[in-house]
This record gives structure tokens, sequence and C-alpha cells, in this order.
């Protein structure tokens, strides 16, 4: 595997978020560099250290800012390595290669940003998110997010804060269940269903923004159609595909 930085690195905090996502904070050595001068919404490919030797590699976006010392990935349980990661403990050793990957490598040159999410798919956009703070960037942007209720909404009280500080307005979207009965406020909505393009017309700017979609990929497939419907080209959209 042709990586740009391959180190030992260790598990520095383990984050229950919902019933089903857990985030891994890992502390990397000195001169580890390359995961560390990445671009918000790369992935890294990790192993764990067990007591046969390296596990098998898996990819995770980065869901930190960029420039930290330490590296977050926020994985949903859904595999046999994946609803093992609750139980890693603190101080195990992690090889960590990376980075990887150009989804979201143009997105701090666009003034007029849509990011769509469903699920964990949002883990791109905490990254995008948590470095425009660090740098109080002032691209307008906008945050559709899918979840099935709202406890898996798992950043809900963050990005609320972040909308305080940048440009940001985010839609919490749920599938199965209704909206909290409250008040939307001109920064964070709910809605209840799917993103739709007519969700996505009503709040973005079809003609000058530029979209990025990170979710399943059934429901990437039908945002693009619909957006393709709503005069969207297709080169104003950029996907990655991901669990959700």
């Amino acid at each position: 595997m042709d990586t740009k930085d391959s180190a030992v690195w260790r598990i520095q905090e383990v984050i229950p978020e919902t019933h089903d996502v857990t985030s891994l904070v890992i502390a990397g050595p000195e001169g580890a560099t390359g995961v560390r001068e990445r671009h918000p919404g790369q992935f890294a490919i990790i192993r764990v250290k067990t007591d046969d030797g390296w596990g098998e590699p898996h990819p995770f976006t980065i869901s930190c800012e960029t420039g930290c010392d330490s590296l977050r990935f926020t994985i949903k349980s859904a595999g046999d390595f994946t609803s093992t990661i609750r139980e890693l403990k603190p101080g195990t050793e992690i090889r960590c290669d990376g980075p990887f990957g150009k989804f979201c490598s143009d997105i701090e040159d666009k003034d007029n940003i849509v990011m769509i999410a469903g699920g964990v798919g949002v883990t791109p956009f905490l990254s995008v998110l948590r470095t425009f703070r660090q740098s109080q960037a002032t691209n307008r942007m906008l945050l559709l997010w899918s979840n099935k209720t709202l406890t898996d909404a798992f950043a809900r009280d963050e990005l609320e804060q972040i909308s305080q500080e940048l440009d940001l307005r985010v839609i919490h979207t749920l599938t199965r269940e209704e909206p909290p009965e409250q008040t939307d406020t001109d920064r964070i909505m709910y809605r209840a269903g799917r993103i739709d393009g007519e969700l996505i017309a009503v709040h973005a700017q079809l003609n000058t923004a530029a979209f990025y979609i990170c979710g399943p990929p059934a429901m990437q497939d039908a945002i693009k159609e619909q957006l393709a419907r709503f005069g969207v080209a297709g080169e104003a959209i950029q996907t990655e595909s991901f669990g959700g």
C-alpha cells in the first residue's frame, strides 16, 4: 500500500455518541505529519494491535478539525470490527496510514456550500465545520442531515453552537419519528421525512451552490436525480459513499 504516513498511534479516548455510534480518539507520535497535514473530508486507514499482531485494515473518515495533534474517527457499529470499537481500551496501539481521498478538497474555496448527509455520513462535514470554526471561515453553509430519530443526531448541540459562530444553517430530517415540538430558529430547523429536491430548493441557492453529498448510495442517487430535475449541473455535485 502506498501511504503518505504510517505510524503507530495509541487510543486516547473512546467516546459513546449514541447507542450505535462511537468516536475513537487516537494520539500519534511526533513526526507523523502526513495525517496532520490533511484537508477536511479525508480518511485514514487504521489497524488495531492484537495479541496476534496487527489486525485487518479499516478505512474511516477523520471527523476532527485539521491540524490537531490527535485524530478522531466517528464510527457506526455495522459489522464485526465496528461493533468492537466501543470495547477498545485507552493505550491500545493503532497503526494509522494516510491521509487519503479528495472529497471536500476544494470546499474552502466555495462561497456557497450545501452539505447533505445521511446518518454517520455527516463525519466529513463535521471535519469541515470544525476546521471552519477554527479559522472563522466566512463561507455561507447549509447542512441537511437525515437521521432515523433525533437521538441519532449525536452532534446536534455542537452544530447549534457552530451555527451561532459561522454562517451556517442546519436542517435535521427525521425518517422514523416526528420532529420535536419546538419552534425552529433561523439557524436550526427540523423536518419529518427524507431529504428531497423540494426541501433543498426551498433552502439552498441552487444556481450558485456547490453540493457535497455523503451517505448510502441509494440516498446519493436519489438526491442527484432530484437536483438534476431542478437544473443543478453534475459538476456542481461531489459525492462520497458512506454507510448511514
